[in-house]
């Protein structure tokens, strides 16, 4: 399974199923450090726009063409977002108040 570098303690400790939740405004702990992680903020605002105009512009789309198929190019684009989030997001820790 494919592991993620911990952005504190820099060791493999993420796993996948971990980074891609982050892509999903979760957060998750290093199994390392303990650190407390999240995706980056300012990008995965701009991933969220992202997927925001992909839906926008294929169901607009859909609407004046009446193609199914509009829908399964809307997933299509989805899934290649989602894999671009996991891939290139770089992973941020999050200050911890005592």
């Amino acid at each position: 399974m494919r592991m993620y570098r911990c952005p504190r303690c820099k060791t493999l400790s993420i796993p996948f199923k971990d980074k891609h939740k982050t892509g999903m405004w979760g957060n998750v702990h290093c199994a390392h450090c303990k650190a407390k992680l999240c995706a980056f903020p300012l990008l995965l605002a701009l991933i969220w726009v992202f997927y925001i105009w992909d839906v926008v512009w294929f169901s607009g789309l859909f609407y004046y063409t009446h193609n199914p198929m509009d829908f399964v190019y809307m997933i299509g684009a989805l899934l290649i977002i989602d894999a671009l989030s996991v891939a290139y997001m770089p992973l941020a820790v999050m200050k911890q108040h005592t």
